[in-house]
């Protein structure tokens, strides 16, 4: 008795997978691969992915434990309550990040525009307050200046390709 005239184990089963997909033309709507469903560039899915954890590992420091962690940075004076509010606008634009990363296009463009706001003002008031003096270590104060100027630079690079992708004509 060889081993394929048992009856009682089962033979594989083959599928056959017909595929209408002939060369369809590649338009504007079609899914492509490097940008994920809704045309979101998948690097820009995981960009949103990395703002979520950073917003909230400095987030949550500076939340329940105000006076701590930025005395230990260097702060003169802390307000708990500025800095809880601080603390607050990372929370939400990090959890922001993190539930609309699988969104459209068009909820993408609309957060771009809320971080673009939020980074260059952060880094703006961040640099006056600085130059005011306040901090015992300045260069501290500076390096989040320079995270607030990357994440800025990186968000307006993000909004800009998407917008030319937009206005690219549909290849036929």
């Amino acid at each position: 008795m060889g081993c394929n005239d048992n009856k009682w184990i089962p033979k594989p089963k083959r599928h056959i997978i017909e595929s209408n997909y002939s060369m369809v033309e590649k338009t504007r709507e079609n899914i492509d691969p490097a940008r994920g469903e809704g045309n979101v560039p998948v690097a820009l899915r995981r960009w949103f992915l990395v703002h979520f954890a950073v917003d909230v590992i400095f987030a949550v420091p500076i939340f329940f434990a105000p006076r701590e962690v930025l005395g230990f940075l260097g702060w003169v004076s802390v307000d708990p309550l500025a800095a809880r509010l601080a603390a607050a606008a990372l929370f939400g634009i990090g959890f922001e990040s993190f539930i609309g990363r699988n969104s459209t296009i068009e909820v993408f463009k609309g957060m771009l525009q809320l971080k673009i706001i939020w980074s260059g003002f952060a880094a703006i008031g961040l640099a006056l307050s600085l130059i005011e003096g306040g901090l015992k270590y300045s260069w501290i104060g500076w390096v989040l200046v320079a995270v607030f100027v990357a994440f800025h630079a990186l968000w307006w690079y993000w909004r800009l390709r998407i917008t030319n992708f937009e206005r690219q004509p549909a290849l036929h």
